[in-house]
């Protein structure tokens, strides 16, 4: 048997794991090839990252959906709820290119013993394999944190990368700032310790491995 087409393996997964009606009505562009997934809870530096990619290059001859799931669980608390309502009322004035579209899901009816990043992040997901089913395109679905920030050439950097669909699936290296005013210094300091931890731990598996070859090859 070959391959299944990509509309066929879309609807098998919503009939097998039932996952909710959709949230978005707008159709989406004919031309959308990457969707951005951004699961946002209690984010206070959520429009800003937003903007960060609204300003970036588009490819050629593609669309861009940025899908916000701005999510809290049942109880709350009144803080989160409001700051949840002012980011939505703050991602309705971003005026991005006509080429890049933002949609907005308020997810503020989770189950506290099911909410959080993944369930959030999964409500996100189901909405872009949808929106790539209306166009019948097997696009690219990229999941983004609500405090980070890109240079101008990410969406084409993946792009020119994975719709080749030579890959099935990538991790993309980031990084934190070890330094400047953006976080506090306890930050930058337990980066350092991290850093140190990981190194150490490399040290100490390639220590083992050495005396392991020692004692059973020598």
């Amino acid at each position: 048997m070959g391959e299944k087409p990509f509309i066929s393996i879309g609807e098998t997964y919503f009939h097998r794991f039932q996952s909710s009606k959709s949230h978005i009505l707008t159709p989406p562009d004919a031309l959308v090839k990457l969707i951005v997934v951004i699961p946002s809870f209690n984010e206070p530096k959520l429009i800003e990252s937003v903007k960060s990619l609204c300003v970036c290059d588009i490819p050629k001859n593609c669309a861009i959906e940025i899908i916000v799931v701005v999510n809290h669980p049942l109880d709350a608390s009144s803080a989160i709820v409001e700051l949840s309502k002012q980011n939505l009322i703050e991602l309705g004035k971003i005026q991005p290119n006509k080429r890049i579209q933002i949609h907005c899901i308020y997810a503020n009816d989770l189950n506290p013993k099911f909410a959080g990043v993944g369930w959030a992040r999964k409500i996100g997901m189901d909405e872009a394999l949808r929106r790539f089913l209306h166009v019948n395109y097997d696009g690219i679905i990229c999941c983004f944190d609500a405090d980070s920030i890109v240079q101008k050439n990410y969406f084409t950097a993946i792009y020119n990368k994975l719709g080749s669909n030579l890959y099935a699936g990538a991790s993309i290296y980031f990084e934190h700032p070890i330094f400047g005013n953006s976080f506090k210094k306890i930050l930058f300091f337990t980066k350092h310790i991290l850093d140190t931890i990981k190194t150490l731990c490399n040290f100490v598996v390639f220590l083992l491995l050495f005396i392991l070859w020692e004692v059973l090859w020598r």
